[in-house]
Formats: structure tokens, C-alpha cells, sequence
């Protein structure tokens, strides 16, 4: 089993953008990407957060690419900060309760 640095990842999740993260097609072009942003990147116009390149609605490719760029898009939004930062919580809390079995 692969060793997780949850510190590592709980400093890197803490330095990212906050807030909810969403996938958007790029609405400066013709769709062929898809961009992860959060709400407030968003309305002040800032650069997106990822550009998942063919990941748009209108960007022609075929399948399974699209579908897969498209998943790749959702997950990584799905996966923000916060939830991370959920997760971590959630493994702390197992980890504690773990260490008082069989005592």
C-alpha cells in the first residue's frame, strides 16, 4: 500500500483556493475546454484554477476521450480543497477511535 503524507497534503490542500470548485466551458472561446475555477475566480474574471483541454461541450472529439476529459474535469473539482481537507478530518477521527481498540 502506497504511503499517504497527510500533512504534506493537508499544508497543500490549506494553500489552494478556497471555496467551492467548479467546471465551466470556457465562455472566451468555442467550448473545446473545459476550466476548473471557484465562483469568486469566476465573477472577478480571474485565471481558472486547471484547463482540462478537450474537456468542453463543444470541443468535437470523440469518445471515449470526451467523456474521460469531462470526468477528469469533475473530479478534480469534486476534489477541492475543502473536501480534502474533509477527508483528512474523517481519517484523523478513524485513526484515533482505531487506536483505543483492543485496549
Amino acid at each position: 500500500m502506497k504511503t499517504i503524507d497527510l500533512e504534506l497534503i493537508k499544508k497543500l490542500a490549506l494553500q489552494a483556493a478556497e471555496g467551492e470548485w467548479l467546471v465551466i466551458d470556457e465562455d472566451w472561446s468555442d467550448g473545446d475546454n473545459a476550466e476548473i475555477t471557484t465562483q469568486h475566480r469566476k465573477e472577478e474574471s480571474f485565471q481558472p484554477i486547471a484547463v482540462i483541454n478537450g474537456g468542453g461541450s463543444q470541443s468535437g472529439y470523440d469518445e471515449p476521450f470526451l467523456s474521460e476529459q469531462q470526468a477528469n474535469a469533475a473530479y478534480i473539482a469534486a476534489v477541492n480543497p475543502e473536501t480534502v481537507l474533509a477527508l483528512i478530518r474523517r481519517i484523523e477521527a478513524a485513526e484515533v477511535k482505531l487506536s483505543g481498540v483492543g485496549r
